[in-house]
Order: structure tokens, then C-alpha cells, then sequence
């Protein structure tokens, strides 16, 4: 029997507010260039109080959402599984969801009061894109936001990897991988941004691809080492120290 999806989507729902800048603009708003950035509400609004009046696109975005508008793009059938707030914001996102052919979980479940998440990201003349996001209401997905019959009935589960940059989201995270190795699912997943294998998330992290190399997803454990060992070789060597000493 052909599975109802292509692939099930999991992640942080954002609204992408696009902006052409200068690297000189850059250093004015004082942001680090070429990276993502987690950022509180009142830096975001302040950001965008910098660059009024320049003009900006705005798209329903989020890594995995990115990556299931692209499946549907190109003629697959994919599913989304988010969080958005009651508001304007949330109204755009989606209504843009919808428009790119994406199924959900915002159909039949009810969205909470609170704010929608937006990634405010800055595209330099080199293509380059720095990002400072404000997470909002997304980053208190949970297993509760989960629909296990789309899962079970989709060919690919994919997981993003900022989801473990809150502890709500994480375990949502985990509880997706289990509910796949349920139902025999296969599964990706993306280490997303260099900053989510930063000390502070390097343990979910770890914890994600453990479990892949138990459930058979990934051929040997050494692969669960790679990215990490990867960083700590581009780290200087005082905070590869300090790293050891805390582990």
C-alpha cells in the first residue's frame, strides 16, 4: 500500500523576513555575519527598527518547512508538524503553508495565544545569509503537536535540528524518532547551524544521533563523533580545554 505522504516534517515554524544589506549595515546593527543567532523579541524588533523603510520579503520559512515546501515544489506530498500563535503572523504563515500545497497539523488543531516566531534574515551582495531569530510560541512544540497516523502513513520522517534548542521541542524531537522506529518510517536529520552543536546543545544533539545509530538508521557509531569532533578541531584551544574539563 502507496503511504499517504512522501515526507513528514518537523520543526520550528517561522516566518522569514527577507532583507537586502550591506556588509557595512551589518556591522552597524552590530550582528555576527554568516551564522544563525537566537535572539529575544526586543533585539528583534529593534533590528527591524534599524532597517525601516527597506524593502524586505516575507515568506512562511523554518528549515524543515523549507524543505517539505520544496518536496511539494517538485511533486511529492508532504505533511508539516509546527506550532504558530493566534495572530496576524500566524494567520500569514498558514495561509503561505497552504498556498506551497503542505499539509498539517494547523488544520485540525487549534492554535494558542501567543506570538509566531519570525527569523529575521539578512542577505549580504555574496549571498550570504545571517540570521537573528526570535522563536516565539514555536518553541514550545511538544509530542503533543504530533499526528501520528500523517507519520505513520508517510515514506520519510525528517527532523530538523534546531528543535534542540528548547527542551519542549527536543522532546518532540525524540518522541518523532520513536514514533518512526514504531512504525518503521525512515528517518533524516539535519545538525541545521553550527550553533546548535555548540556546548550548550551538544548533549540533545548527541542524545538524537545516538538513538539513530541504536535503531540502525546510521551504519557505525563512530558517525555519532564526527560533527562534534569536527568542531572541536576549529575551536581554539582554551574552550576545547574548558570543554573537556566540564564533560
Amino acid at each position: 500500500m502507496s503511504s499517504q505522504y512522501d515526507v513528514f516534517g518537523i520543526g520550528n515554524a517561522l516566518v522569514d523576513i527577507e532583507v537586502e544589506v550591506g556588509e557595512e549595515e551589518l556591522k552597524q546593527l552590530g550582528v555576527e555575519k554568516g551564522i544563525m543567532t537566537l535572539i529575544d523579541e526586543a533585539r528583534q524588533n529593534a533590528l527591524l527598527a534599524g532597517l525601516k523603510g527597506v524593502h524586505h520579503n516575507r515568506c512562511c520559512g523554518g528549515s524543515a518547512a523549507n524543505t517539505v515546501i520544496g518536496v511539494a515544489q517538485l511533486g511529492g506530498k508532504a505533511f508539516y508538524t509546527c506550532k504558530i500563535g493566534n495572530d496576524e503572523t500566524g494567520d500569514f504563515y498558514f495561509a503561505d503553508l497552504k498556498r506551497n500545497g503542505v499539509a498539517s497539523n494547523l488544520e485540525t488543531m487549534p492554535r494558542p495565544e501567543g506570538v509566531t516566531g519570525k527569523c529575521l534574515a539578512l542577505v549580504t551582495p555574496d549571498a550570504d545569509r545571517t540570521m537573528n531569530t526570535f522563536l516565539g510560541i514555536t518553541s514550545d512544540i511538544g509530542p503533543e503537536n504530533i499526528q501520528e497516523d500523517a507519520l505513520r502513513n508517510s515514506c520519510y520522517v525528517y527532523v530538523e535540528g534546531y528543535l534542540v534548542s528548547s527542551a519542549t521541542a527536543f522532546a518532540a524531537a525524540k518522541e518523532t524518532l520513536r514514533l518512526a522506529r514504531k512504525h518503521g518510517v525512515k528517518t533524516a536529520l539535519s545538525f541545521s547551524d553550527p550553533a546548535m552543536t555548540r556546548l550548550e546543545h551538544e548533549q540533545r544533539h548527541r542524545e538524537i544521533v545516538e538513538a539513530l545509530v541504536r535503531d540502525g538508521h546510521l551504519q557505525r557509531e563512530a558517525a555519532a563523533e564526527v560533527v562534534f569532533e569536527e568542531r572541536r578541531r576549529e575551536q581554539p584551544s582554551g574552550e576545547a580545554a574548558a570543554e573537556g574539563q566540564a564533560g
